[in-house]
C-alpha cells in the first residue's frame, strides 16, 4: 500500500477510535489500544498536546495517537503487538513492523521523596522523548 493510502487509513482509524474513546462506547476499544493511547498522551511533548499538533511533523493530536502508525516526528512508536508492548513497558528493546528499534529507559530522580522516575524513549538509539512518572512502592 502506498504512503498516501496508509495515511488515509491511519486518519480514519485514528478518528474512529478517538470518537469511541470520548463516547459511552469506549468499552469497545481493546485494552491494549487504550493502554498504548494513554501512554502516548503521557509521553508526548506537552507543547504538541497544548497546540493540537506536533511541532516536529505537524500531525494532529490526539486523533493520530489513536492510529496504528507512529508520529512522523518520532514522538512515539506505532502501536505494538501485545508481546512487544509488554517488553517495551518493562524496558526491553522491541522492534516495530518497520524494523525500527524502540527502547524505554527509566532512571529514578535523586532526592525526591516520592518514587519519581525520568523516562526516556529511544528510536534506533536516538533520544526522541522524555517524561516523568511516579511509581507506587
Amino acid at each position: 500500500m502506498n504512503k498516501f493510502l496508509k495515511n488515509v487509513r491511519a486518519y480514519f482509524i485514528g478518528h474512529f477510535r478517538h470518537k469511541l474513546y470520548y463516547s459511552r462506547f469506549k468499552f469497545l476499544l481493546r485494552p491494549l489500544i487504550l493502554e498504548q493511547f494513554e501512554w502516548r498522551v503521557k509521553a508526548m511533548n506537552k507543547v504538541c498536546y497544548n497546540q493540537g499538533s506536533c511541532v516536529k511533523c505537524g500531525c494532529v493530536t490526539t486523533a493520530l495517537q489513536m492510529a496504528d502508525k507512529a508520529c512522523d516526528g518520532d514522538c512515539y512508536p506505532p502501536f505494538l503487538a501485545k508481546l512487544n508492548w509488554i517488553a517495551f513497558k518493562e524496558g526491553l528493546t522491541t522492534v516495530d513492523q518497520n524494523e525500527d528499534v524502540w527502547m524505554k529507559r527509566s532512571t529514578q530522580v535523586p532526592g525526591n521523596a516520592r518514587a519519581m522516575y525520568e523516562v526516556t524513549i529511544y528510536k534506533n538509539n536516538n533520544k526522541v522523548s522524555k517524561y516523568y512518572e511516579t511509581k507506587s512502592i
